[in-house]
């Protein structure tokens, strides 16, 4: 049985050598401990492989990468990991291996043979790569995501059938809530009804959203696709479509979105959801512009971070209401007179009179209320450029909610 230990110095190591963050294990019985943001390359052997304490896909999480087993795909029946129970499986000619996995997020699985991988989630993020050849993906109960960077051929995805195609053969997906997309031709990719995030491959895809909040990032790849904003054309249909384009060349490889509410790239993100004319701002990020308006004045209307903290409430289920009390319990404003001449004075840049103050609190009205109703208001939505977010989308910083 071999040892291997991580330590913060880096590299790669076998058999028991330590040192290492990435770990290749020999056909024997491997004991495998590391640290979160490692890969592991799983082969023979009943093998025990911890990856540490496991992370978000976005801080490093442990990633198994079981493609050194392509080279039996010929006699390897079947494939299993279940990242809930921590165990893989699998079958080669007339040897049949089990290996229990710790704190292992994200699973790249064999590839070359029809039918034999079967991946299950856990509560964390997890990331599953696709071979494109009848896989079955169940998700946990986290942000999981199929990774189809790979392919040669383009893939079509619905999340809400549950399908994956490329070609004539297909994959099922479950639980599923992200899909990075082909880097070496055109996708086709629809959401569900929950928030989804695709990554295109730059190849001129084309992306239908669902009923939730739906993300296209763009991320640098192997097809060397740009991935700063400033690097696009971005246009903007008026039945709502976005076409994203590189600059240079803007009617080649054009990614075609419908019904997607924001664009992520590594330097920038954009919100769309603005919804409506002036007086009608109901989608997210013309609630949150109506919030910041009225409660933080309009000198908030383009601080990216306000706007991302907003966002992010919105987006996980937080109600116009309920972010109009948190708006002004992060302004400190308690009083009935204090929220008046707050938002009042926002808006129509002078202070109430003492006589406007007792006759709005007098007619019984919440602050609630008063302010959802100053929000709307088109003296309030009139300062927001609600055209121009249209057509190029309104920047912000994701927010974090604590």
């Amino acid at each position: 049985m071999s040892t291997i230990i991580n330590s913060p110095n880096g590299g790669l190591a076998k058999g028991n050598v330590g040192n290492a963050n990435d770990f290749v294990g020999n056909p024997t019985d491997d004991y495998i401990y590391t640290s979160f943001g490692s890969k592991i390359f799983g082969s023979f052997g009943n093998d025990y492989i911890d990856g540490g304490s496991t992370g978000t896909i976005s801080d490093g999480a442990s990633t198994i990468d079981y493609s050194m087993l392509t080279g039996a795909a010929t006699t390897l029946t079947a494939f299993s990991v279940n990242l809930a129970t921590g165990i893989a499986t699998f079958t080669v000619g007339a040897s049949s291996y089990t290996q229990s996995l710790k704190n292992i997020d994200n699973v790249y699985g064999v590839t070359g043979k029809s039918g034999i991988n079967t991946f299950t989630g856990n509560s964390n993020n997890n990331i599953f790569g696709a071979d494109g050849l009848s896989d079955t993906f169940v998700g946990g109960g986290g942000f999981d995501t199929v990774d189809f960077s790979s392919e040669k051929s383009g893939v079509t995805v619905d999340l809400s059938k549950g399908t994956a195609k490329i070609g004539t053969i297909s994959d099922k997906l479950t639980g599923i809530s992200a899909v990075y997309g082909s880097t070496s031709a055109s996708n086709t990719m629809t959401g569900d009804a929950n928030n989804n995030v695709f990554l295109t491959g730059g190849k001129g895809d084309i992306v239908i959203g669902g009923g939730g909040i739906d993300t296209c990032a763009y991320k640098p790849s192997s097809s060397n696709i740009l991935a700063n904003a400033a690097s696009y054309s971005i246009g903007v249909t008026t039945s709502n479509q976005i076409y994203v384009g590189l600059a240079i060349n803007p009617t080649v490889n054009v990614d075609i979105l419908t019904n997607i509410q924001r664009l992520q790239f590594t330097d920038k993100n954009l919100a769309f959801d603005i919804n409506g004319s002036a007086g009608t701002l109901t989608g997210n990020a013309g609630i949150v512009e109506k919030i910041l308006g009225a409660v933080f004045g309009q000198d908030s209307l383009q601080n990216q971070q306000y706007i991302g903290i907003g966002l992010s409430y919105l987006d996980k289920g937080t109600t116009y209401s309920q972010l109009v009390n948190l708006a002004l319990a992060a302004q400190g404003l308690s009083t009935p007179s204090d929220v008046i001449t707050k938002v009042w004075n926002n808006i129509l840049g002078a202070d109430p009179t003492q006589s406007q103050i007792l006759n709005i609190i007098s007619s019984g009205i919440s602050m609630n209320a008063f302010v959802m109703q100053a929000a709307d208001s088109v003296f309030n939505t009139s300062h927001i450029d609600v055209v121009g977010i249209q057509k190029h989308g309104l920047a912000y910083t994701p927010g974090i909610i604590y």
